[in-house]
């Protein structure tokens, strides 16, 4: 029986660019969430290098394409804090833009907090001040928007990175265990 559907939107977080086997989070999510006669299918909508920007001028073609999704998983910022980064209030903008579209669809819209670069890779890749102010707008804008739940990515850990940014296959598996911890909290 199919349970439902969960649309997977942002940047290469989302895709998995680093996963050794070519995975996503949204492969793993599926997996996470299938479990006794509940049948999930998780939709990878993700883009490499996308910045919410970019995301913004596709994100209402992309949720109307999928009716029968009713819940977004939405990672955006990363690429916005490369350096020169995108300043807060405009990222502000963007998301607000984002969530009201979330909204008027009456897509249930679970926002990933985006995490600190940690580790080796080009100096300038990520700006983790700029992350920390989005991360800060992303909590500030939930109170406006009802169909929203936090998804906590800020605690990722070294093992889970194939580099300062990205995430590896454990990585990948560990931020859907984590959408499917706040899936099922939001739920109960």
């Amino acid at each position: 029986m199919i349970y439902g559907t969960i649309l997977c939107v942002g940047d290469s977080l989302v895709t998995g660019a680093r996963d050794k086997y070519g995975l996503g989070m949204p492969r793993y999510l599926s997996d996470c969430l299938s479990i006794r006669d509940q049948t999930w299918v998780a939709v990878d909508e993700g883009e490499n290098g996308e910045t919410s920007s970019a995301l913004l001028r596709r994100y209402y073609k992309v949720l109307r394409a999928y009716p029968e999704a009713k819940d977004v998983v939405l990672c955006i910022g990363t690429n916005d804090a490369k350096t020169p980064a995108v300043p807060a209030e405009v990222f502000r903008r963007n998301y607000s833009e984002l969530l009201r579209t979330s909204a008027v669809l009456k897509k249930f819209t679970y926002c990933c907090l985006i995490p600190k670069r940690n580790g080796f890779g080009a100096p300038d890749y990520i700006d983790n001040d700029f992350v920390g102010q989005y991360n800060d707008v992303i909590e500030g804008l939930l109170d406006h928007f009802p169909l929203t739940w936090i998804v906590d990515l800020t605690g990722i850990r070294g093992w889970c990175r194939d580099d300062g940014v990205h995430l590896n296959a454990r990585g990948n598996l560990w931020f859907a265990q984590t959408v499917a911890s706040a899936i099922r909290k939001a739920r109960s």
